[in-house]
């Protein structure tokens, strides 16, 4: 559902007349939402098994698995929007980066090195950074430690609130 509502918004974005060029806050949001869904559909699920004695460590992992699954999901969309739909978006990144770049005399001549060797070598760096691979490896990485973070959380109240509601 993440994937399609990004897309619908990727490919409406010009016919849209709330688009902003922070629309990616709302896509987090509805990304941070998902996560917690995918755990809390978990836990549920790993509840109603039926189970009488539930230990930490097997709720852990039962919502990270489901965290996981959702990482690789989202991580290779996350390849194939920026290689092969979005493809300009890169590029104006890295264009935006270098008119930005801020460039100080003093460094220049204390390095020995010229403006263009600069920029030259910081352009190599950030074309490292911001590439289809390491933007899908960042996202990947940034879904699995929100995730940890709201699977401690959830399975922490799953297993300190839910006995209390459902008493036996």
């Amino acid at each position: 559902i993440y994937i399609i509502i990004w897309n619908v918004l990727f490919l409406t974005r010009e016919h849209i007349p709330w688009y902003n060029e922070n629309q990616y806050l709302y896509l987090v949001s509805i990304n941070l939402l998902f996560i917690i869904f995918a755990i809390a559909n978990a836990l549920y699920r790993n509840y109603l098994s039926g189970k009488e004695k539930v230990l930490f460590p097997d709720e852990m992992k039962v919502a990270m698995s489901a965290v996981g699954t959702y990482a690789i999901i989202v991580s290779a969309f996350t390849f194939i929007f920026y290689r092969f739909i979005d493809i300009e978006l890169i590029p104006s990144i890295l264009d935006a980066i270098e008119a930005s770049l801020p460039i100080d005399q003093a460094v220049l001549l204390d390095r020995g090195i010229s403006e263009q060797e600069f920029i030259d070598e910081n352009m190599a760096n950030a074309r490292k950074m911001i590439s289809p691979f390491s933007m899908s490896t960042m996202m990947l990485v940034a879904v699995m430690a929100t995730g940890l973070v709201y699977s401690l959380i959830l399975v922490i109240a799953r297993m300190k609130l839910l006995p209390l509601i459902f008493r036996k």
